[in-house]
């Protein structure tokens, strides 16, 4: 009487050895807000790795994890940006007064629908229906 042997795939684990990550790379391409997909590939394994290495890792998901970190990049950017306009860099004053006190370049110049304001360019050629232009002449021919 033979044994039946059972198939060697079940006794086995399926994949390969679990995916070693680099956290410190990780984190510093989250706060540089690196999509999902470049991160995985700089690191060398499949976004479904990635997701379940941190669920495996930190407890939570990648949501939770890529947002933690990529707020704490932000802090950092708007720090630095800060510092640079202490530094006394003026565009970045400027830049900072826009973004974060509501100030804005003011061109107003004080405009009247009662009293619409006429433009005329003139290169030099008297253009039709120009009544002004008569009347100087006019003006100028009597003196």
């Amino acid at each position: 009487m033979t044994k039946k042997k059972k198939p060697e795939n079940i006794l086995k684990p399926s994949g390969g050895p679990p995916k070693v990550i680099d956290w410190k790379i990780v984190e510093a391409l989250c706060k540089a807000q690196c999509p999902q997909a470049q991160l995985a590939q700089i690191l060398g394994c499949a976004v479904p790795t990635l997701i379940a290495a941190v669920e495996r890792t930190y407890g939570c998901t990648w949501a939770e994890y890529y947002e933690h970190h990529r707020q704490a990049g932000l802090g950092s950017l708007r720090m630095a940006q800060f510092e640079t306009a202490l530094d006394g860099n003026a565009t970045m004053q400027i830049w900072l007064g826009k973004q974060c006190l509501d100030q804005k370049d003011s061109h107003d110049i004080g405009f009247d629908p009662e009293r619409p304001v006429k433009f005329v360019l003139n290169m030099g050629k008297k253009l039709k229906g120009d009544d002004d232009d008569d009347e100087e002449e006019k003006i100028q021919e009597s003196r």
